[in-house]
């Protein structure tokens, strides 16, 4: 299994997809991103199992929550 990482502005972004992702049933955890490492220099992001990226992508974005891009492999 190969974690990723979707990317948020801030830890409280990170915590709101991170409460609804749990109560649909996924495995993530929130998590501090190296700012220097992504695009925009989001330092937060929910980590989790790589196979879920496009159905966890699907799942906010129909619940209107804005995310980042992601790390894949974690960092």
């Amino acid at each position: 299994m190969k974690d990723c990482i979707l990317t948020f502005r801030s830890q409280t972004a990170a915590s709101k997809a991170t409460r609804y992702l749990k109560k649909t049933g996924v495995k993530v955890r929130v998590v501090s991103v190296d700012p220097s490492v992504t695009s925009k220099g989001c330092g937060w992001g929910v980590s989790f199992d790589c196979e879920s990226a496009d159905w966890i992508k699907n799942k906010l974005d129909a619940r209107g929550i804005s995310y980042g891009e992601i790390l894949s492999g974690g960092i």
